[in-house]
């Protein structure tokens, strides 16, 4: 239970309060005081999917607060996350956090940090990317018209879809995605980008469309998903904040493509894992917009919550 909130707070939030909300963390964090925030006497934290106390981990080596913030709120279950570029040690980093809010009080806090060498190297530059951007593209803050919208499972299980397609990936799922749809993982385009060389001379999922790669089998590596949550979301703008663990048993180093092709895998030998958090916008029950932070983590690494989804 949330403890009874003090005078000056609120016992509820809107959406700019739980975007504020955020903005006083990224500060409390870097302040290294988290006095600063409105916590719930029996506040649980995790970083990385460790349960730590409050001031640990992260909270002692930021050191700044980058130019990026794309927030994600979900105002009637009392939940705000955000993808975030911060500095730790003078090093760019970048934050995923969500936090949930009960009667006025933070009583859960969940984070995690992309590092530079946390990925592939291409991911490295991803948060500079962020950083001279400075903000979300336009579509993630564009207000899905009333009539409209969908339900909050509706748009649950449009999300939940992306994760059965990645799964055990073969080229024969469902695809819900729009044809423009667009992706970006730690802040670098993994879809209709040419110039990044996610395959080789003669098969590059990063220049295909979402769909299209989806299709081609590629992903065949991923053999669990589990631990997904969809805790956040956001009716008003379609929009899912997912978490969860990208499993990668390292049985499938060599996955057949579905237009006959072999193709090797090289580096998904071994048994690996990416902790994830992952936010989708939604329009008409497409998937038209893709943005994650994925950081490489000990194989079937607990995010620390329960899942979601039963039997992942």
């Amino acid at each position: 239970m949330a403890s009874t909130p003090a005078r000056g707070i609120p016992k509820s939030y809107d959406r700019a309060g739980l975007e504020q909300l955020i903005e006083q963390y990224c500060a409390a964090v870097v302040a290294h005081d988290p006095g600063r925030l409105p916590l719930a006497t029996d506040v649980r934290f995790t970083e990385m999917g460790q349960e730590l106390q409050i001031g640990d981990g992260y909270w002692g080596t930021a050191t700044g607060i980058g130019n990026y913030k794309n927030c994600f709120v979900d105002v009637d279950a009392g939940e705000v996350g955000a993808f975030v570029t911060m500095v730790e040690s003078g090093n760019p980093v970048l934050m995923g956090v969500r936090l949930k809010v009960q009667i006025g009080r933070i009583t859960q806090i969940e984070t995690a940090f992309y590092r530079r060498g946390g990925g592939p190297a291409w991911n490295d530059a991803g948060i500079d990317n962020l950083n001279a951007r400075g903000r979300p593209f336009d579509m993630w803050l564009k207000e899905i018209p009333p009539a409209e919208r969908m339900s909050r499972q509706d748009l649950i299980n449009t999300a939940n879809c992306y994760f059965a397609a990645l799964e055990n990936n073969d080229g024969k799922g469902y695809y819900p995605f729009t044809d423009e749809c667009h992706r970006l993982e730690n802040g670098v385009a993994t879809s209709n980008n040419p110039d990044l060389k996610m395959g080789d001379a003669t098969f590059n999922p990063a220049a295909m469309k979402v769909k299209d790669s989806m299709a081609s089998g590629f992903y065949g590596v991923v053999t669990r998903i589990q631990d997904r949550r969809f805790p956040i979301v956001d009716r008003e703008r379609g929009i899912v904040l997912t978490f969860g663990t990208f499993c990668h048993a390292g049985t499938v180093p060599v996955v057949k493509l579905s237009d006959g092709r072999e193709f090797n895998m090289r580096f998904f030998n071994r048994p690996s894992s990416i902790l994830i958090f992952e936010a989708f916008k939604i329009e008409k029950g497409l998937i038209a917009q893709v943005e994650a932070l994925g950081t490489s983590v000990p194989y079937a690494l607990k995010t620390g919550w329960p899942g979601g989804i039963s039997g992942h």
